[in-house]
């Protein structure tokens, strides 16, 4: 008799590594990015603050890809949070909220999505009947 074994950590680590998650996690922070470099051009006077903000695709302990936004700016804390004679800009704030009213609900990273969910629920479906 043949046995199966199914490790679902399996397809968790090939969604991981797969290129196309990774474009559109890179696709989703480039525009979080864009969008503060928007916001801190209205609040800095020299631009410094603007010029500093970087953004890259990390991957987390458990090996899931993520998308930082950072600032080297020594002024960067005060811009963002405020100090006791100026109130805070939130730029990186504002920039990750504008992206999700924006970008998550229509267009083509909402699409992204809903179609990652119906392979995801795919494979589910298929595990399921290979468990029975």
């Amino acid at each position: 008799m043949a046995s199966f074994s199914f490790d679902p950590d399996w397809i968790k680590e090939e969604l991981f590594e797969s290129p196309e998650l990774i474009d559109m996690f890179d696709e989703m922070g480039e525009s979080v990015l864009t969008s503060a470099r928007e916001i801190a051009g209205q609040y800095n006077r020299t631009g410094q603050f603007q010029a500093s903000l970087r953004g890259a695709v990390f991957r987390a302990s458990n090996g899931r890809p993520y998308y930082r936004v950072w600032s080297d700016d020594p002024a960067a804390y005060s811009i963002e949070f405020g100090t006791a004679k100026d109130a805070p800009h939130r730029v990186l704030g504002r920039a990750i909220g504008k992206w999700q009213t924006a970008a998550v609900h229509n267009g083509e990273v909402a699409e992204k999505r809903r179609n990652k969910r119906a392979v995801e629920k795919n494979i589910r479906e298929w595990a399921d009947r290979v468990r029975r």
